[in-house]
């Protein structure tokens, strides 16, 4: 038995030197009985230099074997190397396979690479732009550290896994990358507050692409430079402080795909307008401490859509705003919702408000002017407008309805309670046809046609807008 064991340990090395050989000047590794090798490190003290092409293929002692990797450590520290081409046959991409790479300044990942290693490209500073493609499902810890300017997350329907280790942030695979642009394709899985872009204060665009329906926890914290953010429409849901400290964010559009907003989640920004677009679904805001716009000088916003959360009876979300639009899809103003917006003036309730909870715009300080176009006067709270100063402000309703709410508390403690008429009370004058769908006429009669004077028109989006014909 000793002797069988001897024989065997002596043979072994002389069996692992075979399954490494070298050809066009490249090392390559055979992969254990298969017919399939990896592009391997050259040796300690010898550097790949220039411009190299790795084929699909390679010969080794009259057999042809296939190349499906670069095994960790490949072209590590071949600061002289200027271009890499590798084949689509490639799957892997190893731990530390091109890190320290300083020649090189462009890089193509192949279609069909899976999984691309820790470290892989550490410190190839000089590759500005790299695009990841929808094959790859994992990425290592610093795997890009230190380079990328301009990152592509193609389009893809499985979510990429960014790999973190020791819970702590600087593991990220994008960790010290001076990232500018960023498209975001697919959605993205890591440890929640690890996330991959945070803190990067030179990111500055920043584009969502239709296959994300998720914006992970805090994956765009701190992230001073962003001052631009669109949302795509199959978004549904934006996790806790994504944008937490986005000082250069002052808008923020919100389609109607979106049905969650997790917590603090632009805490911190300077968000002054936002468009919530008008929409069926109900919004939900994450409330357990904080509300999704904590500490933002909100200025203006349009509420598209009912809101859903807890938090409006200790925290109220929108204290700064001056100009509150109620969209024509809301059937429910939620309790505390505008409570000591003590700027706000103008409020416009759109026609499907049926309920308007308890001190919904309590102690607004600045109220002037109430728009509310609900034919039927809305379940309105007796404290709707508790210590805010409507005995000195003026509300504005549907002519059909003046009575209905010249008799019905909150509203008949207005200063004046006025048909809905003039300039002063449309959405726009116009001089010229709108496209639109309906028009109806201010005592309700559907016309093929607008007239001269005020005219209630439906736009194919399924909106309505009071317009002036001159």
């Amino acid at each position: 038995m000793r002797k069988i064991i001897f024989s065997f340990l002596l043979l072994f090395p002389m069996v692992m030197e075979a399954q490494s050989f070298i050809y066009d000047g490249v090392y390559y590794s055979i992969k254990l009985f298969t017919k399939t090798v990896g592009v391997a490190t050259s040796n300690s003290t010898k550097f790949y230099k220039g411009h190299i092409t790795i084929p699909e293929t390679v010969v080794y002692n009259d057999e042809t074997y296939t190349v499906v990797s670069v095994d960790n450590g490949a072209f590590i520290g071949s600061e002289e190397l200027l271009s890499v081409t590798l084949p689509n046959t490639i799957t892997n991409i190893g731990d530390r396979a091109f890190s320290g790479c300083y020649g090189l300044t462009d890089f193509v990942i192949p279609l069909n690479v899976k999984v691309i290693g820790e470290e892989a490209f550490y410190g190839s500073k000089n590759i500005k732009e790299i695009r990841i493609p929808k094959s790859v499902i994992s990425i290592g810890c610093q795997a890009f550290s230190d380079c990328l300017e301009k990152l592509v997350l193609e389009d893809g329907k499985e979510p990429l896994k960014l790999i973190t280790y020791y819970s702590i942030n600087d593991n990220t695979p994008f960790h010290i990358c001076p990232l500018e642009y960023i498209y975001l394709g697919r959605n993205l899985d890591y440890t929640n507050e690890y996330a991959p872009f945070r803190d990067n204060p030179k990111l500055s665009n920043v584009v969502i692409g239709d296959s994300v329906s998720e914006i992970g926890p805090y994956l765009f914290n701190g992230c001073t430079g962003l001052t631009e953010f669109n949302i795509s429409n199959n978004v549904k849901s934006i996790r806790n402080y994504a944008f937490r400290g986005c000082s250069g964010l002052s808008k923020i559009d919100i389609p109607k795909s979106v049905d969650y907003i997790g917590l603090n989640v632009f805490y911190g920004s300077n968000i002054k307008e936002i468009e919530i677009e008008d929409g069926e679904s109900v919004l939900t805001f994450e409330s357990f401490l904080h509300s999704p716009f904590t500490s933002c000088p909100v200025e203006k916003i349009h509420l598209g859509r009912n809101v859903v959360g807890n938090i409006f009876s200790s925290e109220v979300p929108f204290t700064k705003s001056n100009e509150v639009v109620i969209g024509d899809s809301v059937t429910s103003i939620n309790d505390n919702l505008f409570k000591r917006c003590e700027g706000l003036s103008k409020i416009v309730i759109g026609m499907n408000v049926t309920n308007i909870g308890n001190e919904s715009f309590g102690e607004c300080n600045a109220i002037s002017n109430v728009y509310c176009y609900a034919s039927n006067v809305p379940n309105t709270s007796i404290n709707t407008f508790k210590d805010s100063p409507i005995s000195q402000a003026s509300l504005y309703v549907p002519n059909l309805s003046l009575e209905q709410y010249r008799a019905t508390k909150p509203w008949s403690d207005f200063k004046s309670v006025n048909g809905v008429s003039g300039e002063s009370s449309v959405d726009a004058i116009l001089s010229s046809k709108e496209f639109t769908d309906l028009y109806i006429s201010l005592d309700g009669k559907k016309k093929n046609y607008p007239s001269q004077g005020i005219n209630i028109i439906r736009s194919n989006s399924g909106t309505f807008k009071k317009i002036l014909i001159k």
